[in-house]
């Protein structure tokens, strides 16, 4: 399997949306990282 090289992306939220992010992560057992990966691919 290839390795897969990844970037860093960095943004500023509200306290707010990030408890919201995190809180959603957590429940699918998720990484935040993981979270917004899926979320924007969905998108």
């Amino acid at each position: 399997m290839a390795v897969t090289k990844t970037e860093v992306v960095s943004v500023r939220v509200p306290p707010d949306v990030k408890a919201a992010l995190v809180a959603a992560a957590e429940q699918e057992r998720r990484s935040l990282a993981s979270m917004l990966e899926f979320m924007v691919l969905d998108y």
